[in-house]
């Protein structure tokens, strides 16, 4: 699996999305997976299919925001770049959608800072100089 994102969050670490290359003559498929590892049992989490991505994504953003897990941007099945930005919620065990990114775009450096992710540069129809912050409250 390539251009997966990995996030960090209480005590857990997911693995989310990204792209599987086919064999042979099939064509890469752009993935929706979340596998959980549980960093104090030591192993990974049987997760089902329910608790995947909502849409397929490469090369997107992602972090830990108000214990939520937060993915923008990025690759999919589209033939451009995906606007769109859900959040999970791992003690609700469900993914909500969030107002999508102002400017769509993949291979974006981000961050976590006082509690939002930055998105920075990245590529769209070109190359890409935004600079933009998402804020998820505590809600």
């Amino acid at each position: 699996r390539a251009f997966s994102s990995f996030v960090t969050l209480d005590n857990h670490l997911y693995s989310l999305g990204g792209l599987r290359q086919g064999r042979l003559y099939r064509q890469p498929k752009f993935l929706r997976t979340m596998d959980v590892f549980d960093m104090e049992q030591g192993g990974w989490l049987k997760m089902e299919r329910s608790f995947f991505l909502k849409k397929r994504r490469a090369d997107f953003v992602a972090g830990g925001l108000s214990g939520r897990v937060i993915v923008a941007g990025g690759l999919g099945n589209q033939p451009t770049v995906l606007e769109t930005a859900e959040a999970f919620h791992p003690e609700k065990n469900k993914w909500e959608a969030l107002p999508p990114m102002p400017t769509p775009r993949c291979a974006c450096s981000s961050i976590v800072f006082k509690n939002c992710l930055l998105a920075v540069g990245g590529v769209s129809q070109g190359l890409s100089d935004a600079v933009e912050a998402l804020f998820v409250s505590d809600s």
